[in-house]
C-alpha cells in the first residue's frame, strides 16, 4: 500500500486541537505526564474518540501513600490543594500514583469525537464529530446497517481494522505533539495512552512508539511492576505483538 502524503482533516484537526491545549497550559503547573485516553461512544467502534489528559507531581502527591516519597518539587507543593477530597484516594505505591489511570486528575483538557458533556470537562464536539464520520467513511469499510446481522465477519473484521487504524491515527498526532510539547515546556514530557480499562498491552505498545524510551522509564517500570518481571520481555521490540504500530502505512 503506499505511504499517505497528506493527512486526513480528522487528522490534522486532532493535532491542531490538542496541540492548542496544550499550548495553553502554565510552564510552571509541574506537568510531567499527558495522556490520550481511546475511547468509543456507547461502546460503538465505529464512533472512537480520544481525550487529552495530563497529571501534575502536586496531584500524584495527594495520592500517594503516606510513607512515599514523590519528588515534589516545592513551587508545585504550593500549588495542591490539600484540603481537597482526593487526599482520601491514596494510591498502594509512589509507582501507582504516577502512572495509574485511577489516580491521574480526572479532567478532560481537550476532547475529538466526543458525544455528551460531562461535569470532568468533556463537551460535545460538532467540529470533530464530522470530521470523524467523513473519515471513518473514506476508510472504504462497511457502514452499519440493519443487515448488519447477515454478515457478521465482514462487521467484525471492518471494527478491527478501524481500531488499528484509529490507534495509528492516535499514534502519529502524539509524535507530532513532541516538538510542541519540548518548545512550549523546554523539556520533554511523555504522553501515555490510557483506554476505558486503563492500560493494555495495546496502550502499552503506543506509548512506547510514541516517547523517546528515557522518558517513559518510570512508566515502563510500572508496567513491568503491574505485570510480572516474566512479562517485561513481552514489551521489547523484537517481540512485541503490536509491532504494526510502528509501520506508517496508512
Amino acid at each position: 500500500m503506499p505511504r499517505r502524503t497528506q493527512p486526513h482533516p480528522f487528522e490534522e484537526y486532532c493535532f491542531a486541537h490538542f496541540a492548542r491545549a496544550i499550548q495553553s497550559w502554565d510552564p510552571r503547573a509541574g506537568i510531567y505526564a499527558i495522556g490520550l485516553e481511546i475511547q468509543n461512544v456507547e461502546d460503538d467502534l465505529r464512533r472512537p474518540m480520544v481525550r487529552l489528559l495530563r497529571n501534575t507531581w502536586a496531584h500524584a502527591r495527594l495520592h500517594a501513600p503516606g510513607d512515599a516519597d514523590v519528588d515534589l518539587p516545592a513551587a508545585c507543593l504550593r500549588l495542591a490543594h490539600v484540603g481537597s477530597c482526593f487526599q482520601q484516594n491514596k494510591a498502594s505505591s509512589e509507582m501507582e500514583a504516577l502512572w495509574c489511570r485511577a489516580f491521574w486528575d480526572f479532567t478532560t483538557y481537550a476532547t475529538v469525537g466526543c458525544e455528551y458533556p460531562s461535569f470532568k470537562g468533556d463537551y460535545i464536539d460538532p467540529i470533530g464529530l464530522a470530521l470523524r464520520d467523513a473519515w471513518v467513511r473514506s476508510l472504504g469499510l462497511h457502514e452499519r446497517a440493519e443487515s448488519e446481522a447477515d454478515h457478521p465477519d465482514a462487521t467484525l473484521e471492518d471494527d478491527l481494522e478501524l481500531i488499528v487504524k484509529f490507534n495509528k491515527l492516535c499514534l502519529r498526532v502524539a509524535r507530532r505533539l513532541q516538538p510542541v510539547i519540548r518548545a512550549h515546556f523546554k523539556r520533554p514530557i511523555p504522553i501515555i495512552f490510557f483506554n476505558r480499562e486503563g492500560c493494555d498491552d495495546e496502550t502499552v505498545a503506543l506509548t512506547w512508539f510514541a516517547n523517546e524510551k528515557a522518558s517513559i522509564e518510570g512508566y515502563l517500570a510500572f508496567i513491568c511492576q503491574i505485570s510480572g518481571r516474566e512479562r517485561c520481555d513481552d514489551f521489547k521490540p523484537a517481540t512485541f505483538w503490536y509491532i504494526f504500530l510502528a509501520d506508517d502505512d496508512d
